[in-house]
Order: structure tokens, then C-alpha cells, then sequence
């Protein structure tokens, strides 16, 4: 982070990956766990949080991290200062002096496509300063990853599925692969530099909502699911209009926000939307047909598995037992008797065993299913390889004393295998009676329902401001408190999502 230099001796190509290595650099690491709203810091805040006032002085006016030193008159920025910084910033001499014109078309472009509106528009409207910051951050980031964009204007792309926010991994799946040309790694330090820029000089309140909207969306669809789990409809929609406010919800507004909280927001709806969209795609259904006809038969093409092949099952297998636990209760907000846990415990065991022989014949019988994404298209990751991950990123707390309500890590995995392992082994594990075929259909009518309860979920968190939102979460949390006889927090703290 440094004032604006000239880079113009460099050609775009060189100072591309220039300006990638950087972004590596400045967002590798972990996140930290915060016992605040916030619920976690980004590796670079991290850093930030550790500078002196004289460093955000330091920085140029057009930099979100900028402080006004108090000794100074403030001055606003004006689109002549936007032009020049970007110029300055870099401009390609080789592809003429419409390059700067170029890329803030292309920006501008995207922002119309979210918002409505044009670049243009938003510098000469009332949220004109912070609309001059992002259009510069964008510039800055467009020069390093020119798709960075389609993140968000590309809704539900299955491109885009493991590129996350708060992800842990920095090297590429494909071991024949530099870090700066993997997308999804790539696109991983777009969204952490922008949402590190933007949102270090906000409240706390503003950078909590924003960084946690994925799982508030989650917390209020779980809050709406409860609502109509097992009651009668009259009885489910007094407690609906008791828990949620009707009034919010049909208003369906849009907040008056800044252009950087927009984007930020719009990126959060994005991956939601494909998490639930892309549950039974295609390829998913199709290896789960063929998983389930070659399971019946004896053939002579089964491999054999190894020792670590069976440590891996047998984990696997006690992992998805406990998920599937967690999946049938989550929306209960039950609070369980000591009996009732040993009796969850003792049917988890039971589905453990099933469990196990379901993911060994897939082995076996070396079920796959190529899944397509940034990145992927020259490589083959394997249901195999994700079932590995995911045993990983809970191997401590699965060889510890049986626990089937500990917060289970899913996270940093191909979203097309988990979502195939989950399909196959609840079908096996609960509707052994029903065919394969009639329990895809009847899983397709259940994700029409639940997608009509995603889009009022959205409308409804759409339609409130971030402190509005916030204010909201309090109140759903007094009320669901009382409801479970217990304390309810619609946003988990850091606390419970160590791992």
C-alpha cells in the first residue's frame, strides 16, 4: 500500500502479474476468530489493525484506507481526480491512451448490470465520494483479474462455486499450477481486497452485517423453516407474522446504500442463490443413478482399497452421519435431554456402518464426476479427493469421543462432489424403500418449495438497511429465545465456528 506510482515502463502483461503476486502476498493466511459481530478478520485487516494513524495518512485521497489528517482542510474528490489516478496508476502506452476509457467502460458496464446505473451516474450522485473509491479499487484490481467482476454480475455461475471469502487454501489443486494463473485463488484475493479496502473504516455494525450475510440469510431461512416444521397453517402463520416483520417483507425497498456496499452485498446473494441452485444439477444426478445401478451388481472392475482407503471411509463415514443428524434438527431448535442424546448417538452409530459400505462401494466401483469451475477445466478433482478434504478439516474433532453436535467444518470444498455425497448417502441411509429416479423427483419438488422460501428470505434481508438488518436480527432473537426456551442466536459467534 503506497502512494500512487507510475508503473507505465511495465507492459499490462508484466504488471499484471506484478500486481497478482501482490494480491497473493497481501491476503495469504488464516483468518482470525473475533469475539465481536465482525465474527472474523481477513488476513490483511489483520495487518491493518497493526498500523499507525500515519500510515492511512500517507496514502493517497482516492484510497479507501485513507485518513484525513486533522491539520487539513477536507477536499472532495472530483472525477478529474479519479481519471488521473487511474492513469497514474497504470496506462498502457501499447494499447493507446483510450485504455483508461476502456476499462472504466467495461467497469461501468458491470455497475450498471448490478445497480442500474452507471459509473458515471453514481460519481455525480449523492454517494459520489465513495463511488470515486470503488471505481478506482476496481480499476486497480480490474488491471490484475480482468474477470473479477463476473463474480458478481454472473449470478449463480457454477464457475464461480469455491470461490469464497473466508477460504483457507493458497495453492492450487492442480500441483502443476503457479498460485497467480489459478482463478479461483486468484478471484479469492479479489473479494478479500475488496471487502478489506471498503470496509476497515466502517462500523462495526456495517462490516459484521456484510461479512456474515451468507449465514444471516441462512439464520433467518432456518428461522422460516422452523416456523412451518410440523404446524398446522393457521398456527404457523400466527407465529410468522409474530416473528417476522410482514411490513419489511412487503415493501420489498431498495436501501439507499453506497456503490461498494451494493457490490458487496450483490456477492453474498450470488453464491447463496448457487449453493441452493445448483443442488441437483445434471452431472450430480447422473453419477448418482449410476452409483446406485452398479452398487447392486458384482463386477470384476472394482479396485482394491488400501489401509488409508478404509481409515478414510470409516471417518467419512462418521463425518456424513453427523451431518446428516445436523441436517434433520437444525431447524427444530431442539434442546435435547440427556436420554434423547444417547438415543441420537446410538442411530448416528447405526447410520455410520450404512454409511460406510455406501461410500466404499463408490470406491470401489470408482464412481466420478468431473465438476467444471474456474480452474478445473484442465484437471479432474474426485469425489475421492473431497471426501478426503472434508475428513481432514474435521480429523480431530472425528477421532475424538463421539460428539454428533459439534460445529462440523464443510467448508473449502468442490460444492458439486459434496453435494453428490450428500444426495447419495441420505438416499441411502433414509429412503432405501423408494428408487433412485422417484427420489430424485421427490427431491426436485422439495428444492422448488425451498427456493420459494430463498426468494421471500431475500426479499425480505434486501429490503432492510445493514443497521436496519442488524437491529431486526436483535429483535428475531428476543422472540425465537423465548419460543425454544433457550438463548437463540440467529448470527453464530466466532466462538462456535472454531475448527
Amino acid at each position: 500500500m503506497e502512494k500512487l506510482s507510475k508503473q507505465n515502463y511495465l507492459s499490462l502483461e508484466e504488471f499484471r502479474i506484478q500486481r497478482r503476486c501482490e494480491l497473493l502476498e497481501r491476503h495469504a493466511g488464516k483468518y482470525k476468530a473475533v469475539p465481536s459481530i465482525e465474527n472474523h478478520l481477513l488476513p490483511f485487516e489483520c495487518e491493518l489493525a497493526k498500523k499507525s494513524k500515519n500510515y492511512f495518512e500517507l496514502l493517497d485521497r482516492i484510497e479507501f484506507l485513507y485518513v484525513e489528517p486533522e491539520n487539513l482542510e477536507y477536499k472532495k474528490l472530483t472525477q478529474k481526480d479519479f481519471q488521473e489516478a487511474c492513469k497514474l496508476f497504470f496506462s498502457d502506452k501499447k494499447k493507446g491512451t483510450d485504455y483508461f476509457q476502456n476499462v472504466k467502460k467495461t467497469i461501468s458496464k458491470h455497475i450498471k448490470k448490478i445497480t442500474g446505473q452507471t459509473l458515471s451516474t453514481w460519481t455525480r450522485g449523492p454517494h459520489s465520494q465513495d463511488a470515486l473509491k470503488t471505481g478506482y479499487l476496481l480499476y486497480q484490481l480490474h488491471i490484475a483479474i480482468p474477470s473479477g467482476l463476473e463474480i458478481i454480475t454472473k449470478s449463480g455461475d457454477p464457475r464461480f462455486a469455491e470461490v469464497e471469502l473466508f477460504t483457507g487454501h493458497h495453492k492450487p489443486k492442480n500441483s502443476n499450477e503457479i498460485a497467480e494463473n489459478d482463478q479461483v485463488i486468484m478471484l479469492s484475493t479479489w473479494l478479500k481486497e475488496l471487502f478489506s479496502k471498503a470496509l476497515f473504516h466502517r462500523s462495526e455494525i456495517e462490516r459484521g452485517m456484510l461479512k456474515n450475510l451468507d449465514l444471516i440469510f441462512t439464520g433467518y431461512h432456518c428461522v422460516f423453516k422452523f416456523i412451518y416444521n410440523g404446524r398446522k397453517k393457521e398456527e404457523a402463520d400466527n407465529l410468522f407474522a409474530e416473528i417476522f416483520n410482514s411490513v419489511v417483507g412487503k415493501i420489498n425497498k431498495v436501501p439507499d446504500e453506497v456503490l461498494s456496499i451494493k457490490l458487496m452485498r450483490t456477492w453474498q446473494e450470488n453464491v447463496k442463490y448457487h449453493n441452493v441452485s445448483c443442488y441437483l444439477s445434471e452431472k450430480v444426478v447422473n453419477s448418482f443413478l449410476k452409483a446406485n445401478e452398479v452398487q447392486q451388481f458384482h463386477t470384476d472392475s472394482k479396485i482394491t482399497l488400501s489401509s488409508k482407503d478404509e481409515e478414510l471411509l470409516r471417518l467419512g463415514a462418521r463425518l456424513f452421519s453427523w451431518i446428516l443428524f445436523q441436517g434433520a434438527f437444525k431447524y427444530t431448535f431442539k434442546v435435547f435431554t440427556e436420554s434423547e442424546k444417547l438415543e441420537m448417538i446410538a442411530l448416528a452409530r447405526q447410520r455410520e456402518d450404512k454409511i460406510y459400505y455406501c461410500l466404499r462401494s463408490d470406491l470401489e466401483n470408482q464412481i466420478s464426476l468431473i465438476a467444471k469451475g474456474i480452474g478445473e477445466d484442465s484437471k479432474k478433482t474426485s469425489i475421492k479427493n473431497t471426501l478426503k478434504l472434508l475428513v481432514e478439516n474435521n480429523r480431530k474433532i472425528l477421532n475424538q469421543p463421539f460428539d454428533i453436535f459439534v460445529v462440523l467444518n464443510i467448508d473449502n470444498n468442490c460444492e458439486t462432489h459434496y453435494r453428490y455425497l450428500y444426495l447419495r448417502v441420505i438416499h441411502f441411509c433414509d429412503h432405501g424403500d423408494i428408487s433412485p429416479e422417484d427420489f430424485i423427483r421427490m427431491n426436485k419438488d422439495d428444492i422448488e418449495s425451498n427456493n420459494k422460501q430463498v426468494k421471500w428470505v431475500y426479499d425480505y434481508v434486501n429490503s432492510m438497511t445493514l443497521s436496519e438488518l442488524y437491529h431486526d436480527i436483535q429483535r428475531v432473537n428476543r422472540i425465537m429465545s423465548k419460543l425454544v426456551g433457550g438463548d437463540f442466536t440467529l448470527l453464530a459467534p466466532a466462538s462456535e465456528l472454531k475448527y
